[in-house]
């Protein structure tokens, strides 16, 4: 809210000024119907000693003669309005010498401002001759009253008009003095014209403090300039990019801060600068320069600049956020799970692979955790924080890989995007690019992707311009690609290119040890994802799948375990429970545990009666939803019938569920 200050001189015009507030703020409720009334402080003081106002934070300060011309040096950033002196007071102050006993022929005016047509009035009116002395004309010293009322003496004046301070001067000399008092007009005057600019400079001061907010939490560099070139604003970031004092250069010259012979040169153009680059000292920087006009009149410059390290990490932070799916690992070494000697071979390994920036084949069956060994080498590498971009080559068509590899501008070709689009080298900037089933990349497109790996450039569908990359490349594969180079079917310098380091992952049936282990890990995190209670493998079950050969690996034992997972209804898997999931002759297994009502009544056995089939669909339904610790909607998706038919057949045959049923 605004403020406004008003500085009194003694107690009598303080209750003045407070009765003519009062009065003011009454008529401008009437005038001014909701606008609001600006916050009004009064102190009372003689002099400016002991006054601050950031104490009372104020937008405007209202004084009189010498006490406003004090306070508008003392404060000269906070406009002042001064309350004028008015015949009326004049002529009060003239009729206190009268009541004195005495009416002077001339009267020395002290401290009273510019007030040449007040005094032309009243001199005519009472034929008494008036002088201004004021400050300006005396030497500016901390007693400026006592100076101005000497100058007086000496010219011969032995009656004094002025404030109170001159009064107590002069009469403390053996002179007559007369205070000058301010009438209810002269206050209602300045009252006025500070609600006016108060509210005006409160718009100001707000509009600056979000200027000078928006300037320093601005991550850019960020100088303003006057004509002359001279700094007149540096925000902090600037001060830390360029490792200076921000405000230590507010004044200097813009030459002080960049003296390169190159900004030099770009600073006598009259024209706007986009993404210059500068090095300055031992940075680089990336400038812009704009020019701020006043209509026509050029009156300087605002520059913007980064560091160039930032603006990297910027825009790989930017390719991550917008391409986030699929392009984090998630995945670390310890998530490998196994103790057998062959997997803790190839952890081994692949440790030490995550700590050269060398490309990495990794070669293994389908299901032996190729992505996950791939991650987790780019989790152990310098380029953790940076993306980890994954690709199937296999599931790409052919007519859009190229594009999908190198990225396109808009417009580049039938059907893409207007604002073109960035491709997985752009997007890996920095980071791990993992190729999965690398052999079903198309020969047409592995020279060109053999000259990205080997330069380190790229060059967007329908655009000249090259981009330099920093990619670091896994690839996998479940083919041996060494044959595939003998057949023509893949490049023999990109399989060198792609093969600097390679990596052989063990299938799961070479890893009898860790079978066991995998199963478990699966058992418990279905069991949890699918909120049933945990369950646990016999030891015939585990058996059972150690010796099973697993020609899908890894993947095919997850899938197997959830199938466990969802189909047993107990907390033990035992072998019947594998069996019927391993061995497709057993699938009968689940139709004697839970038979359908088709088999109810299709049975070879003796047609039932009408009672004895709805005895035998009551015990059915009952141990249905025993099994199932009376979850009605699993019971009735095993019972194949929908919620509201098992609510209704319950109600039926009288059958409660409740906690449990006995």
């Amino acid at each position: 809210m605004a403020t406004i200050l008003h500085v009194i001189p003694n107690e009598e015009v303080k209750d003045l000024v407070e009765e003519t507030i009062q009065e003011h703020k009454e008529y401008f409720a009437r005038i001014y119907p909701g606008r609001e009334y600006l916050k009004i402080t009064t102190i009372e003081k003689t002099t400016t000693d002991f006054i601050d106002s950031k104490d009372f934070n104020a937008d405007v300060i209202i004084a009189r003669g010498l006490l406003a011309s004090r306070m508008k040096k003392l404060f000269p950033s906070i406009p002042t309005v001064e309350t004028p002196v008015t015949i009326s007071d004049l002529t009060e102050a003239l009729q206190n010498f009268s009541l004195k006993g005495d009416m002077p022929k001339e009267v020395a005016l002290i401290g009273l401002g510019m007030i040449l047509h007040q005094i032309e009035v009243v001199e005519k009116q009472f034929n008494v001759r008036l002088v201004p002395i004021d400050y300006v004309f005396t030497p500016h010293s901390s007693d400026v009253v006592r100076e101005m009322v000497q100058e007086a003496i000496k010219r011969g004046f032995t009656y004094f008009m002025g404030g109170l301070t001159v009064v107590k001067l002069v009469e403390g000399l053996g002179y007559t003095g007369s205070f000058v008092n301010s009438c209810k007009d002269s206050i209602w005057l300045s009252l006025t014209e500070a609600q006016h600019i108060a509210a005006i400079r409160r718009e100001e001061r707000e509009r600056a403090a979000r200027f000078k907010t928006i300037l320093n939490g601005a991550v850019e560099g960020i100088i303003t300039t006057n004509s002359s070139r001279k700094i007149i604003q540096m925000n902090e970031a600037a001060g830390k990019i360029l490792d200076v004092n921000h405000s230590a250069y507010e004044g200097q010259h813009i030459e002080s801060l960049f003296p390169e012979p190159k900004f030099l040169s770009l600073l006598r153009k009259n024209s706007n600068l986009f993404n210059e680059i500068l090095k300055i000292g031992d940075k680089r920087i990336v400038l812009s320069k704009t020019a701020v006009s006043l209509g026509n009149e050029a009156i300087g410059n605002v520059f913007t600049f980064q560091n160039v390290r930032n603006v990297q990490q910027t825009e790989i932070k930017i390719r991550s956020e917008l391409h986030r799916k699929g392009h984090v690992a998630k995945y670390r070494f310890e998530d490998i799970i196994g103790e057998s000697e062959a997997i803790n071979i190839a952890k081994d390994r692949a440790l030490v692979f995550s700590t050269v920036p060398s490309n990495v084949l990794i070669i293994g069956e389908t299901g032996t955790g190729k992505e996950l060994f791939a991650q987790s080498i780019h989790n152990a590498s310098v380029r953790k924080d940076a993306p980890f971009i994954a690709v199937n080559c296999a599931a790409i068509p052919e007519n859009l890989i190229e594009s999908e590899f190198f990225g396109y501008v808009g417009g580049a070709f039938t059907g893409a995007s207007k604002e073109g689009r960035m491709g997985f080298f752009e997007l890996a900037h920095r980071g791990t690019l993992f190729l999965d089933e690398v052999s079903e990349i198309p020969l047409n497109l592995q020279s060109k992707l053999l000259r990205v790996i080997q330069e380190g450039e790229v060059m967007r569908i329908g655009h000249d311009a090259i981009i330099p990359v920093n990619v670091r490349v896994i690839c996998a594969s479940n083919k041996d690609l060494k044959p595939l180079t003998r057949e023509g079917r893949f490049r023999e310098d990109l399989y060198y290119r792609l093969a600097v380091v390679q990596l052989s992952l063990p299938p799961l049936r070479s890893r009898e040890k860790d079978t066991a282990l995998i199963a478990d890990h699966f058992i418990t995190y279905f069991s949890r994802m699918y909120s049933t209670h945990e369950k646990q493998l016999s030891s015939q079950a585990r058996e059972a799948l150690i010796n099973r050969s697993w020609e899908g690996n890894i993947r095919e034992l997850r899938n197997i375990c959830e199938q466990l997972v969802v189909l047993s209804q107990t907390f033990s898997i035992d072998l019947a429970d594998v069996h019927a999931i391993l061995d497709p002759s057993e699938s009968s297994y689940w139709c004697n545990v839970y038979p359908t009502r088709e088999q109810i009544f299709n049975s070879e056995k003796e047609i039932p009666t009408h009672n004895s089939v709805e005895q035998m669909e009551k015990q059915l339904i009952e141990q249905t939803l025993k099994e199932n610790q009376c979850n009605r909607s699993k019971s009735a998706k095993l019972l194949g019938m929908d919620r509201s038919t098992l609510w209704r057949k319950m109600k039926q045959y009288g059958i409660e569920c409740h906690a449990s049923l006995e």
